[in-house]
């Protein structure tokens, strides 16, 4: 068992789950945790953007934001989620691809900075 925070890890031989520490919480396993963050990805609307740490709170996983990260790295590269509107807690382009995720969001409304920035008090989504 790994404990980070006020979630931990269980791992079985299959099936991964994670557990906020009060046991009255819900548990997810990691499937439902994944699919939980693709959903929260898909609702971002269009000139808005969203943390990495954001959308692992709304997700049920607070402190997880690499996992969060983790899961954007494995999606298709033809994917239809709104990947590029997640970035840093800064509000910072993190994506190896800058250049790429700059010209999407800008495409989408964002204003982004010189230095790769995004001025969160104005496009971060509030759900």
């Amino acid at each position: 068992m790994l404990i980070i925070g006020s979630v931990f890890l269980v791992s079985t031989p299959a099936v991964k789950k994670w557990q906020k520490s009060n046991e009255n919480e819900v548990v997810y396993t990691e499937d439902e945790l994944k699919s939980r963050i693709l959903t929260l990805i898909s609702q971002i609307p269009k000139a808005r953007v969203a943390t990495y740490g954001q959308l692992a709170s709304l997700a049920g996983a607070p402190s997880h934001a690499r996992l969060v990260g983790r899961i954007l790295r494995g999606l298709p590269p033809d994917t239809r989620l709104p990947w590029f509107r997640v970035i840093s807690a800064s509000g910072r382009i993190s994506n190896p691809n800058a250049a790429g995720q700059r010209r999407r969001l800008e495409a989408d409304g964002v204003a982004v900075s010189s230095s790769d920035c995004v001025t969160l008090a104005q496009f971060q989504w509030r759900p």
